[in-house]
């Protein structure tokens, strides 16, 4: 099937003006009413929701601290070997974590 005959097809089906019967209908308004009250959350799922966000997102920034300070290894297995490293920043590294940092080891 190409566009051209999918847009045809689209076209008359949104120019029909025939009006639906009345049991297709009915089916199609019974099957909207359970899909909109599901979809409709109660007081506590926003609480639940509200409780969720105020846990998780300071979760996820001590465990995003944690990660970069506690544990470097894991993230720098992650950087990209090309990354140089200047004298500074080196330097810097070296003193937070301890460890040795230069271009050699970086590319």
């Amino acid at each position: 099937m190409a566009d051209k005959d999918l847009d045809l097809m689209l076209r008359a089906a949104r120019d029909d003006t025939t009006p639906l019967g009345d049991g297709l209908r009915a089916r199609i308004l019974a099957d909207a009413v359970p899909a909109a009250v599901a979809q409709a959350a109660s007081g506590a799922d926003r609480v639940r929701a509200w409780i969720g966000g105020l846990v998780g997102v300071p979760a996820a920034a001590v465990l995003g601290l944690w990660l970069g300070m506690a544990q470097p290894t894991v993230v720098l297995e992650f950087v990209p070997a090309d990354v140089g490293v200047d004298t500074a920043d080196a330097a810097l590294m070296d003193e937070i974590f301890g460890t040795v940092w230069s271009e050699e080891d970086a590319g």
